[in-house]
């Protein structure tokens, strides 16, 4: 674990978003990431320490409700990468908790009542966006997108600015597929979809990749030694790992549309 810590923190696209000023938001959202899958990770062996409970059950543990606060946090941090993530960790959760279902013969009011603090966690969590409309009314000398109202805050929060990088070749493939758009456009675009892919590519995979064929090693070792108790919880983490890490491949892979000039921005974005 102390290993891998030391891999990820010394990665090359870590420390140098460490030591950049907007480097912060990509750091501060690691931390919500892997605090997310640590709780997830918790919340799974307190499943395992209460055979009988069901669903309902589980869904009040304390881990579970911090593990929600601290999603919610994340997507008042970054939400597109953290949109990425929620998936990812409801497959894990969906898979714990699907086997426990025909325990909570409960009434839908049951239900609500588990709910009904988790939404309340979700809404206190991404409320951190009620800064923006706040301090831009105070006139600050850094002000983007001037949110103060409702059409700038979705302006800000949707990253307008950024649309023309974003979704050229989803985009065109859409427009030739229903609209009667140009191929020629889709094969234009696929040439952005090849820089980003081999990009990513070189982050996975290589001597000079982040995490690389250390982490590989590191893997396989923990593997080895993992308890057999646990191998049935270590699947379903492992699955929302696996799900993760092809979200981010794919998406990442064929939604941006940068110029070779600007394909570094993807590395911020590949830290999960």
């Amino acid at each position: 674990g102390a290993c891998a810590g030391l891999l990820m923190g010394l990665g090359a696209t870590y420390w140098s978003q460490a030591l950049a000023a907007k480097g912060g938001i990509y750091t501060l959202h690691m931390v919500c990431i892997l605090a997310a899958w640590f709780l997830l990770w918790a919340w799974m062996q307190a499943d395992e320490a209460l055979p009988k409970a069901g669903a309902i059950e589980l869904l009040r543990l304390p881990s579970a409700r911090v593990l929600v606060l601290v999603l919610a946090l994340g997507l008042g941090n970054h939400w597109e990468t953290q949109a990425l993530v929620l998936p990812a960790i409801a497959l894990s959760a969906g898979l714990t908790l699907w086997p426990r279902r025909a325990q909570s013969r409960a009434s839908l009011g049951a239900w609500a009542r588990a709910m009904v603090p988790l939404l309340g966690l979700v809404a206190l969590g991404v409320s951190v966006y009620l800064y923006l409309p706040l301090r831009a009314r105070l006139d600050p000398v850094l002000n983007w997108g001037d949110p103060r109202d409702w059409q700038q805050f979705w302006w800000v929060l949707l990253r307008q600015e950024y649309l023309d990088l974003e979704s050229g070749f989803a985009k065109s493939l859409s427009a030739a597929l229903f609209a009667g758009g140009s191929w020629a456009q889709v094969a234009q675009n696929w040439a952005f979809v090849q820089r980003q892919g081999l990009r990513v590519l070189a982050h996975l995979a290589g001597l000079q990749a982040d995490l690389g064929f250390g982490t590989v090693i590191l893997s396989v070792l923990g593997l080895w030694v993992w308890r057999p108790g646990r191998r049935d919880a270590l699947a379903r983490f492992a699955a929302g790992l696996a799900a993760l890490a092809l979200a981010f491949v794919l998406i990442i892979t064929f939604y941006f549309h940068l110029n070779a000039e600007m394909v570094w921005i993807l590395d911020g974005f590949l830290l999960p």
